[in-house]
């Protein structure tokens, strides 16, 4: 199956959509009985969250499994994949690489918010992290498909070269 931007786009939103999922079930699971289940997946997602309590979300009554900012980014990545994959199914090239001034504006909230943190001036709520995040996670996701699809066909065109047959190569002065 030859893999093609919309096909990347379903799996960047796939991938996404099921890290927010796992990130949002555990509270539930915390909630209805299953604190192992939560545990495991508090587990799997610890390399990529610091996991504070105190700047996550909460759902019925416990701490999400990802922070705030890192929620923000996951749902953001996939509202970014989910537009990608309308615009790769409503046109037939891959998507073009978006302006870094988009990733910069997209970038500036949660700059503000993050130096508003670190300075101690008002610490924002964790529903203000989230939605910073968001913004740079959707521009984020803006600029992974294209670099992603344009990587697999860097690394097609080098397997295409090292695999196909070579002119034998004949010695100098013979015949």
């Amino acid at each position: 199956m030859k893999m093609t931007p919309a096909r990347l786009a379903w799996v960047a939103l796939a991938i996404s959509l099921g890290w927010c999922a796992l990130a949002a079930a555990a509270p539930l699971l915390q909630e209805h009985g299953n604190p192992a289940g939560a545990m495991a997946i508090r587990l799997l997602q610890s390399p990529a969250c610091h996991q504070m309590a105190e700047r996550s979300l909460h759902l019925a009554g416990h701490p999400m499994t990802l922070c705030a900012r890192c929620t923000g980014l996951a749902a953001g990545f996939a509202a970014g994949a989910g537009w990608l994959l309308l615009w790769c199914q409503s046109r037939p090239q891959t998507p073009p690489f978006p302006s870094r001034r988009l990733l910069a504006w997209a970038a500036l909230p949660a700059a503000v918010e993050w130096v508003f943190d670190v300075t101690g001036l008002t610490p924002p709520a964790a529903p203000v992290r989230a939605a910073a995040a968001a913004a740079l996670g959707f521009a984020i996701s803006l600029f992974f498909v294209p670099a992603f699809f344009e990587l697999c066909g860097i690394v097609n065109d080098a397997i295409r070269r090292r695999t196909a047959p070579r002119e034998p190569t004949h010695a100098a002065g013979s015949g």
